[in-house]
């Protein structure tokens, strides 16, 4: 088995037939095949390193060792080697598949498809061990595999979401651009644009995804922002959903709705510093300590209020 390919574990209906053939465990496999050639799911005939389908198969084996595997994993009911690397080594089922796999090698040892070990000098015992060590090593190997595509689809998500915010950012300062009276906003744009997830929780990666434009997002609350900033983010918005009815193609394709809930998840976006008082929420700033509130860097002078309400009158 390829230590970096982890195919699913046997279904219970497969388990179901597996059986134990203690009988004929450790005899020579040169007598008849136990199957008819009809029950051998042969593969393409111009690949013989893959002869039986889902059973065993490699570029570098014999045909010798695949049909002493393939008989031997039919008279114990096994189609498939797939062990259910969730579950400890020791497993019941897993044992089954690590019994199997120990007399299987001793067959081919004394079939002498491994030349190079000698059942005198390198007991049963030993082989049994090292192949239990190697089904640990698997199971390692398989929950690195895990950690790391978790932490890969972690970082995907977390890229997904970045995009969504920078594309919806850069169409806010786009838009603060177009009026002289606009442009103090872009900074607070830039600092201040609220992330969002996917309504369902599963941010694909929405580059190429035609149908994230229906997609609902749930928009995270920033509390260190004043309202009036978050009410001046949505009439710019609807001026520019505006806009994009009208025909204008210069904010790109229109993104899916950003629900606001009442009980909004808070962002752990830090608070960003040396903007004018006016950005900041006076309720969230009173309840932090004096060091914090003086590492903000909070700026006198210049209020939005006139800003917000050209752009109410805008929409």
């Amino acid at each position: 088995m390829d230590s970096k390919v982890f195919p699913p574990p046997a279904t219970e209906r497969e388990k179901a037939k597996w059986k134990s053939d203690l009988e004929n465990d450790y005899l020579d496999d040169d007598g008849e095949a136990m199957c008819s050639p009809s029950s051998v799911l042969l593969g393409d005939s111009d690949n013989p390193a893959f002869p039986y389908g889902d059973g065993p198969g490699h570029r570098d084996a014999s045909a010798a060792t695949l049909k002493i595997m393939w008989r031997s994993m039919q008279r114990c009911g096994v189609v498939s080697f797939r062990p259910d690397f969730s579950r400890a080594a020791s497993n019941t089922d897993n044992a089954f598949l690590w019994d199997l796999a120990h007399s299987i090698f001793i067959k081919l040892v004394k079939a002498q498809e491994y030349p190079e070990i000698d059942l005198e000098t390198c007991s049963s015992t030993k082989i049994r061990h090292a192949i239990f060590n190697h089904a640990k090593q698997l199971k390692q190997n398989h929950r690195e595999e895990g950690y790391s595509s978790q932490h890969h689809d972690e970082y995907l998500t977390r890229k997904c979401r970045q995009m969504r915010t920078i594309r919806l950012r850069d169409s806010r300062i786009k838009f603060a651009t177009s009026q002289a009276m606009f442009i103090p906003l872009i900074p607070v744009i830039t600092d201040c644009t609220s992330d969002a997830k996917t309504e369902a929780g599963d941010d694909d990666d929405d580059n190429d995804a035609d149908d994230q434009t229906n997609k609902c997002v749930i928009v995270s609350s920033l509390p260190w922002r004043h309202p009036r900033i978050g009410r001046a983010f949505q009439l710019i918005d609807r001026l520019i959903e505006l806009q994009r009815e009208s025909g204008c193609n210069d904010y790109g394709r229109a993104p899916g709705p950003r629900l606001r809930p009442r009980d909004p998840k808070i962002s752990n976006r830090p608070c960003p510093q040396g903007h004018s008082s006016e950005v900041y929420c006076k309720k969230w700033l009173k309840i932090r300590k004096l060091p914090e509130v003086n590492k903000i860097n909070i700026q006198p002078g210049r209020s939005y209020k006139n800003i917000i309400k050209e752009l109410e009158r805008m929409v």
